[in-house]
């Protein structure tokens, strides 16, 4: 008997994959093939093809796919599909896209209609199966998926760990929306509430899996933003169900998700820890406190084949750990190409690189900080990234202004997936300053690619990078430098008319502390130096290092024994920390 595993995927809660407000959009959506389904298994007997059009399109494909259609994310809340784009030239601008509203909400079906929903649903998905019939159906519901609808980590991370279910052999399907121009910004997505309310009742049997990487954004509304989606739901301002923990007459979308769900995961250790205290939680730490019993903390793995540099094919130069000359050709090649200077002494200068999205979250004012350390040091900087917030992406605007003809410094705050593969090849140092990071990507990839990370001990930099003088780690554990503390003079860092000569009144500050070590070991220890970038490309951060099979774990318990494992280890559960009652509003303090 085949068992069916949904698992909800989400960025955040405001970019859930929720495409319809309503069943009827939904089923419309699904049948008229406005809905993009994305298989990554091979499917015997069928033709496929690259078109973006296409319904069905196997891991493969998508492959194939990379060389016709470009990845340029089209600023952080919009997604373009459906249309073809072409490839852009070497580190060339981003398209960019309108805006389009969601249509308004169908009105509440009937129950006929949700039954003949349901049968029509599963009749559409049988089709013949490979000779070995696979042990789990799992569908994934998600906004992204690389490399044809990808805005951040985490359409990387939906096709990583398909492809590695896929290859143990498990069937393996992708549902996104089929995106013309959306504002992800104004979707709805009720789906596990919706899920265990009408069409399980309907006969669709399956398992709820809902996995967090951000619980900050929680889809908080009024009761009309509920009804407006034609779903009816009993008692719906109830506090096991949608009623928000701080605002009484408010609903929480992400909590009812959570409630909804047969199991939770989140994508590290440290941040399922944080999460349970009030200023990680951001209101929902009692709730999650409540639910530890189905709730699990699984760190991210990275797809290794596509990111490889030993065969990525954004690189004009490739290497491994056992011969890393194409990363110093990459390393002047960019430069070069981004009008920096790489004669003479400057030809031996460190680069410091950082990609992110310019929010306060990833330590933007920080940033600007290693920007202005990095060249007083000696060394030179690129930074890649965009913001949606006015007041970050005015003032990183005018910083790109101010270094344009600069030979040492480089803002380019434009998304461009071949530019962004080319920085973590040539960088020596790639910084990450989060503020919080659920798990976090780039030190991965950074990794990958022998480039060592600074990163600020939080979330899932916690659990991925450990400091080179940390004696309590083994020794072959060590893979970069760590700071803590994220405080900043933020009254001298908020201003945009920050000079070179005026940075060195600035306090030294944590992360300057330990740009300060890596600077000097590339500079003073260069054979030690190359030890670590050998050591770190040869750390294995894929998927199928551990995560996926805790995954397996989670599926197996949770539909052979009717309830997740009491554990994905074989130690205890971490304790609690201690928790107060909250009953006024929380904000997380965004400075």
């Amino acid at each position: 008997m085949e068992v069916w595993y949904f698992v909800f995927t989400i960025s955040t809660v405001r970019s859930l994959w929720q495409y319809f407000t309503g069943i009827n959009v939904w089923a419309e959506e699904l049948y008229a093939q406005s809905i993009c389904r994305i298989v990554t298994k091979q499917v015997e007997g069928r033709d496929q093809n690259n078109e973006m059009e296409t319904e069905l399109a196997s891991a493969n494909t998508l492959e194939m796919a990379m060389s016709k259609w470009t990845q340029e994310t089209l600023a952080s809340n919009q997604l373009l599909m459906g249309n073809k784009v072409s490839l852009s030239s070497h580190y060339g601008n981003c398209v960019s896209a309108p805006k389009r509203l969601i249509p308004p909400a169908a009105p509440a079906i009937q129950e006929r209609q949700v039954e003949n929903l349901v049968a029509n649903f599963l009749g559409s998905l049988e089709r013949p199966l490979p000779e070995k019939r696979p042990r789990y159906h799992v569908v994934h519901l998600a906004t992204e998926v690389a490399p044809v609808a990808k805005v951040g980590g985490l359409g990387d991370v939906v096709t990583g760990i398909c492809r590695a279910l896929q290859s143990k052999g498990h069937r393996v399907e992708i549902i996104i929306p089929k995106y013309k121009t959306l504002d992800k910004s104004d979707i709805k997505h009720f789906t596990a509430p919706m899920y265990k309310s009408i069409y399980a009742n309907a006969g669709l049997s399956a398992k709820i899996a809902f996995t967090c990487h951000n619980f900050e954004p929680q889809g908080k509304a009024s009761m009309e933003a509920l009804m407006s989606s034609g779903l009816q739901f009993k008692a719906p301002l109830h506090q096991d169900d949608f009623q928000d923990n701080l605002v009484a007459d408010k609903i929480n979308i992400l909590k009812s998700g959570l409630l909804h769900s047969d199991f939770v995961t989140t994508v590290s250790p440290t941040y399922a820890k944080e999460v349970l205290t009030p200023e990680g939680g951001e209101g929902l730490h009692l709730t999650l406190r409540g639910m530890t019993k189905k709730f699990y903390d699984v760190v991210n793995g990275i797809d290794d084949k596509v990111w490889n540099p030993a065969t990525d094919p954004h690189l004009e130069h490739h290497y491994n750990a056992d011969d890393m000359m194409g990363k110093e050709v990459l390393k002047n090649t960019l430069r070069s190409r981004l009008s920096m200077s790489t004669e003479g002494i400057d030809a031996k200068r460190p680069l410091v690189c950082c990609v992110s999205r310019l929010v306060p979250q990833k330590g933007g004012f920080l940033l600007r900080s290693a920007i202005f350390h990095t060249l007083n040091r000696g060394g030179q900087f690129i930074l890649q990234g965009t913001s949606q917030i006015p007041e970050i992406k005015k003032a990183f605007d005018e910083l790109a202004q101010q270094f344009e003809n600069h030979p040492h410094v480089r803002l380019v705050l434009r998304c461009e997936e071949t530019l962004t593969h080319n920085i973590f090849a040539a960088a020596d140092m790639f910084v990450i300053p989060s503020i919080f990071e659920p798990c976090g990507l780039t030190q991965m990839y950074s990794m990958r690619y022998g480039t060592v990370p600074v990163v600020r001990k939080t979330g899932g930099l916690a659990d991925s990078v450990f400091d080179v003088d940390q004696k309590s780690i083994a020794e072959e554990k060590r893979n970069g430098l760590t700071f803590t503390e994220p405080t900043e003079e933020l009254s001298i860092l908020s201003s945009t008319t920050i000079t070179e000569s005026t940075y060195s009144s600035i306090p030294v500050n944590a992360l300057a502390s330990a740009l300060d070590r890596a600077l000097l070991c590339y500079k003073e220890q260069p054979q030690w130096w190359t030890n670590l970038k050998q050591r770190v490309m040869r750390i294995d951060m894929s998927w199928d290092a551990a995560p996926i099979d805790q995954y397996v774990k989670l599926y197996e318990h949770t539909v052979e024994d009717g309830h997740p494992p009491a554990s994905l280890s074989a130690g205890p559960r971490p304790a609690l920390p201690a928790c107060k009652l909250h009953t006024t509003e929380y904000r997380r303090n965004s400075s």
